[in-house]
């Protein structure tokens, strides 16, 4: 899981890369950028989005 005890929590603020099967993991995704104020570079069955700060890199165009 990501917040694993060793995991997102104690990271240092550098880029953070999942992949993921599920389609509806953005929101997911979306809130933990935001509360770690990260990078997150996530993978899904179609496309590689990119998280900043809890926002969506394309805009949600």
């Amino acid at each position: 899981m990501l917040m694993s005890k060793k995991g997102l929590v104690k990271s240092t603020r550098s880029s953070i890369r999942i992949v993921m099967n599920l389609s509806s993991y953005e929101e997911f995704i979306k809130l933990i950028s935001y509360l770690y104020q990260a990078d997150i570079i996530g993978r899904d069955t179609i496309r590689i989005r990119h998280f900043k700060n809890g926002e969506y890199s394309c805009k949600y165009y």
